[in-house]
């Protein structure tokens, strides 16, 4: 047994007051005249001796009942891993988690306040002059200090729920990295308690290791299952946006709970405009990908957001995405004799295309960025130069198709081919064939046909370049020989593509130019070539945002802002060769459509949505928390549980050792009321 405050032990000197009472009987006797005794001496022998019993059993509980009440105040306890010198200072962290998970119910209300609420209950088991930091998901600089209990609870009233998910292996290490590192840490002991509701995706106990020194206190809120069904992502399965041309967006819902949700409304809006409404079934514990279809009717920045209804949890109903549709495409031909026919054509009539057609010999290298497509054609000779800058270019997004020369370089061909990772040519074929096999899937022949006819008329091929067929490349078929040449083949580069045909561009190698297949086939890949831009991101990974540049857009000064422009901050900007990154961490807290801009001019769409880790509420319950220290051999980590109302005594023994004071305290009411009893009964 052990004593928090032993110097109340020297009141034990209070013991001889009831001694002292007890020798010198202060009370004053009085001669009584009897006439004779004689029949009274055996009755007064034997009243005697029950009188000094009596006498001394009083002291007795007098004494006890001292000592009792001197032990209650030295406050004596029982230790549970050791002695602990009461002296030693220590300081004691606080982590809360303040995730969107912890906005659940639990029996005793919203989890979030009834974790507020239990540190109070904390500080109140620690001495007086105890150090406290507080931490919780955002990793606030101004947590960043030790404090008061005063300051503490200054700092926990100003708590409120964050879209900041982390994991728990995190938020210890950081907890103590920072106590370690602290110059004014002398400390004799390190206690950390976790608030959580465990959650299972953030609760990584495989990633944590016990450190000497540090006591980790993991305080589970009691939880309850709650059902909850969310929008987890969307996508496209084309990668162009087309004005005026029929979407189909993807949805992909989860229910996250054993109800099965029958006929649920589902909204899609488009510049704040209703798309499309429709409903969806799903099962209990299952995912669900719902179509949505409408018409893009607008050009630039499209901001959207997807809607469904789920109580009680509603952070992740909404889903917001956005995408740009060109106000323009621009393409350039380069071609050795400056002007290609085809591609006239094919584009010159529409004011949707801006065509530039440059000779081989006449390139501006520090265009390529503002084209979307770039057509090679008719070029006898690729030079290193081209090479590097076709390579840069498709890395960063661009798109380029490639027509050989009949009589061209093919070593030239097959540098820049290697540079792109595709098969090379080995020579040209002049037999007469066709083409036999179309991959209606690639997204180059997207809408192109309204029913898959596998006997389809197809071009005629007069002389074709054959390639080699090697299994370690990319390279994706899209028409294929009756003898199972590629004719036209996709390869993806970074993040661009690389088309590229087996026959030049021209009426006697084949009919590709003038047959039906070759309209749909190039507008697609000009339309494809708008980029493969993010339609969302998540809070917690704005790290590096990456930009197109167009023009000298690099060097100008960037805002974001949200599409009402009260919100509005400079970005950290990340210059590349040709695209330049902005870092957005820890500046945007909410959800919601914002913008990219440049001297007021909006030049990308940013969508935001917070984190769907935080969306599955499964929880650790306290028996499998057990577990898993056991399993991972947390010796350092401990678990309190019991009541509400309980918590602080709990947390006193682990701190403190087993309480023994109120035991004592009991005991001197006791020998108290014993020592009344004697005085008053016992004759």
């Amino acid at each position: 047994m052990s004593f928090l405050y032993p110097t109340f032990l020297y009141a034990l000197a209070a013991i001889a007051i009831p001694i002292i009472i007890h020798l010198f009987n202060f009370r004053r006797h009085k001669t009584v005249l009897f006439s004779s005794i004689k029949y009274l001496r055996n009755i007064k022998k034997e009243t005697k001796a029950k009188s000094q019993l009596k006498h001394f059993l009083i002291l007795l509980a007098r004494i006890l009942a001292v000592a009792a009440l001197v032990f209650a105040f030295a406050r004596p306890y029982l230790p549970v891993a050791g002695d602990v010198d009461s002296a030693s200072e220590e300081i004691v962290s606080i982590y809360v988690d303040n995730s969107f998970s912890m906005d659940a119910e639990n029996k005793f209300g919203n989890m979030f306040e009834v974790g507020k609420s239990k540190i109070p209950q904390i500080i109140d088991a620690f001495r007086p002059d105890t150090r406290f930091l507080l931490s919780t998901n955002d990793f606030d600089n101004k947590h960043n200090q030790f404090v008061s209990r005063d300051q503490l609870m200054d700092f926990v009233s100003e708590l409120q729920l964050s879209p900041t998910s982390r994991k728990l292996s995190e938020v210890l290490t950081k907890l103590s990295d920072f106590a370690g590192r602290n110059e004014n840490s002398k400390i004799d002991r390190q206690r950390a308690f976790v608030i959580s509701d465990f959650q299972k995706t953030s609760s990584d106990f495989d990633h944590i290791e016990s450190r000497d020194g540090s006591e980790v206190i993991l305080v589970p809120l009691a939880t309850q299952q709650t059902t909850n069904m969310y929008v987890d992502s969307c996508w496209f399965e084309s990668p162009g946006r087309k004005y005026n041309h029929v979407e189909e967006l993807f949805a992909k819902i989860v229910n996250n709970s054993d109800e099965v949700y029958n006929n649920t409304p589902i909204k899609l809006f488009i510049n704040d405009s209703l798309k499309f409404l429709g409903s969806f079934t799903i099962k209990a514990q299952s995912e669900e990908v719902v179509k949505l279809s409408y018409t893009n009717t607008h050009k630039g920045i499209i901001n959207g957001r997807i809607e469904i209804s789920d109580y009680p949890v509603t952070y992740d109903n909404l889903f917001y995405f956005s995408y740009k549709v060109a106000q323009q495409l621009s393409i350039l031909s380069i071609s050795d004799k400056g002007e290609n026919k085809f591609v006239k054509a094919l584009f010159g009539d529409d004011d949707y295309f801006d065509i530039s057609q440059n000779a081989g010999n006449n390139i501006n290298f520090s265009l390529f960025p503002r084209y979307h497509l770039i057509i090679i054609s008719s070029l006898k000779d690729i030079s290193s130069g081209l090479v590097q800058e076709i390579e840069k270019y498709i890395a960063n997004g661009g798109s380029v198709l490639f027509f050989p020369s009949i009589d061209g370089n093919l070593n030239s061909y097959n540098q820049l081919f290697a540079k792109m990772a595709c098969n090379e040519i080995l020579a040209l074929d002049t037999n007469k064939t066709k083409v036999s096999r179309i991959d209606f899937d690639n997204p180059v022949f997207d809408d192109a046909f309204r029913k898959r006819d596998p006997e389809i008329d197809l071009p005629e091929v007069f002389a074709h370049f054959l390639f080699e067929s090697r299994t370690r490349t990319n390279d994706e078929i899209i028409l294929t020989t009756i003898d199972g040449h590629s004719f036209l083949s996709k390869t993806s580069y970074g993040k661009g593509s690389f088309y590229v045909s087996a026959v030049p561009l021209d009426n006697e190698s084949s009919d590709f130019a003038r047959h039906p297949v070759f309209v749909p086939a190039v507008y697609n890949m000009a339309f494809n070539s708008q980029g493969n831009t993010n339609l969302y991101y998540s809070i917690g990974n704005l790290e590096n945002v990456q930009l197109n540049v167009q023009g000298s857009q690099e060097n100008q000064l960037l805002h974001i802002t949200d599409l009402s422009g009260l919100f509005d901050f400079i970005p950290e900007k990340q210059l590349g060769q040709s695209t330049f990154g902005i870092n957005l961490a820890g500046e945007i807290h909410t959800a919601g459509n914002y913008q990219v801009k440049s001297d007021d001019q909006a030049l990308l769409g940013l969508s935001i949505n917070y984190d769907r880790k935080e969306s599955n509420l499964d929880y650790f319950s306290n028996k499998e928390l057990k577990d898993l220290i056991e399993t991972h051999s947390l010796s350092s980590f401990s678990i309190l549980e019991g009541q509400q109302q309980q918590i602080t005594e709990s947390i006193k023994e682990f701190n403190q050792g087993r309480q023994l004071w109120k035991l004592f305290l009991i005991f001197a009411l006791a020998f108290i009321l014993l020592e009344v009893l004697l005085i008053r009964w016992m004759k």
